[in-house]
């Protein structure tokens, strides 16, 4: 990267809800990379901001201690469920220049996040999103969930036409103002947001790459396969509908 230019500002939003568990440890090793890159890739204005949607476990009141020590840790809180909700709150809110997400599991190697950004800025991506199936990814996880996710992979590739090879993966980082125009048609409260976020993206000509990444499964997911499996294809059936509607 030009050492020149202006750093853009970021503000990495983080989704939770009830996560008293590993908020804390994760969320130290998430800063702690975070702030080396102040002043290399990004300003010092940047923030990692937490999206609370409704916890009812100490999550709030263990933020409320780490923000008083912290000044590049954020928060916002809103009662409504859903990642989608969360992601999107965030988003339409934020002054940065860059914004993006990750889950709170830190399942996706948090350090690629640098690249993402050089991408951005040196090759003017508008939108770079994390991919386990690129030459190049680590992926360590169970085979029923491999299998799902590969399932999910060719349902949205063949059935919605959407063309990245991983809709789902829980890093992404785009310029805020073009992402935030893709996400005002976004109707996902949940995780689907991502696969809607992406058409519309991809529709209003937006820039996307894909990057590879290194991912560990986090062994304490609480998604549970056969219903979520059910409820994406329900959600799959009426996002088909509604496009085709609107084409």
């Amino acid at each position: 990267m030009d050492k020149n230019k202006i750093l853009p500002t970021f503000e990495l939003f983080v989704p939770i809800l009830n996560e008293e568990a590993e908020l804390e440890e994760n969320l130290d090793k998430l800063l702690a990379y975070f702030k080396t890159l102040f002043g290399t890739v990004i300003s010092k204005e940047s923030k990692v901001i937490v999206v609370d949607n409704g916890s009812t476990d100490n999550s709030v009141a263990i933020m409320l201690k780490l923000l008083a020590v912290d000044p590049a840790l954020g928060l916002v809180t809103t009662s409504m469920k859903g990642k989608g909700n969360a992601i999107k709150m965030g988003f339409s809110n934020s002054p940065a220049d860059l914004v993006g997400f990750v889950d709170l599991d830190l399942s996706p190697d948090i350090t690629r996040i640098e690249s993402f950004i050089i991408e951005i800025q040196d090759n003017d991506a508008d939108f770079v999103i994390a991919s386990r199936y690129l030459p190049g990814s680590i992926v360590k996880r169970g085979w029923l969930r491999s299998f799902t996710s590969r399932v999910y992979r060719l349902i949205f590739k063949y059935y919605l036409g959407l063309k990245v090879s991983d809709a789902n993966c829980g890093l992404k980082i785009g310029k805020k103002d073009l992402i935030n125009d893709s996400f005002r048609s976004v109707e996902s409260k949940g995780w689907f947001f991502d696969v809607e976020l992406l058409h519309y993206a991809l529709e209003n000509g937006l820039k996307v790459k894909e990057m590879p990444i290194t991912w560990v499964d986090d062994n304490d997911s609480r998604v549970n396969l056969l219903p979520a499996t059910f409820e994406t294809l329900s959600l799959v059936i009426k996002f088909k509908k509604r496009i085709t509607a609107n084409a």
